[in-house]
């Protein structure tokens, strides 16, 4: 999907129709897991939004207040706040996840789109959160280990896919 933005406004095409999305701060949007994903500056504060392919908002987030926005069908909102919020995607089956906790030695929590919490996840055993990496139909995190888990270069970051009808993480390769 292309996508267009600039500093106020984010145009792409869906179902043959022209559909825009106007914030002030842009500065970066692209096509992401049937959303479009934007990163707004506001005064030197980050706030993230997904807003939906017919150009209406589903969640946005911002760091510093901990705080997830969500946006329902009825355009009514509901506001989670989420203490050491460090990153949030967006993903299959109206879910999003969220990477949670201080110094990234955390959770991550599972929520519908309508701010249910469905379900919390430790990271594997000897390593911490650091970032989402691919979110689709199977979240994959990457995760940074201690000194037993560096490979004999000294790498250490390593890809992780969570099965969630198990619980359980599945090491798939080296992240960079």
């Amino acid at each position: 999907m292309e996508i267009e933005y600039d500093n106020s406004k984010v145009r792409w095409c869906y179902n043959g129709s022209n559909i825009e999305y106007y914030t002030n701060g842009i500065e970066f949007a692209t096509y992401n897991m049937n959303a479009i994903y934007i990163e707004v500056n506001y005064e030197n504060v980050y706030e993230y939004h997904y807003v939906s392919l017919q150009g209406k908002l589903i969640l946005s987030y911002c760091e510093n207040t901990e705080n997830i926005t969500i946006m329902n069908e009825n355009n009514n909102k509901k506001i989670i706040h989420i203490p050491f919020l460090h990153d949030v995607a967006l993903g299959c089956n109206k879910r999003f996840f969220v990477l949670a906790g201080e110094n990234f030695n955390g959770r991550l929590l599972a929520y519908t789109c309508q701010g249910e919490k469905i379900n919390e996840y430790l990271p594997p055993s000897g390593y911490t959160f650091y970032r989402f990496g691919q979110v689709g139909n199977e979240v994959n995190v990457i995760c940074q280990g201690n000194e037993n888990t560096r490979d004999k270069y000294g790498r250490n970051d390593w890809s992780f896919k969570l099965n969630m009808d198990a619980g359980e993480w599945e090491k798939l390769s080296l992240a960079y």
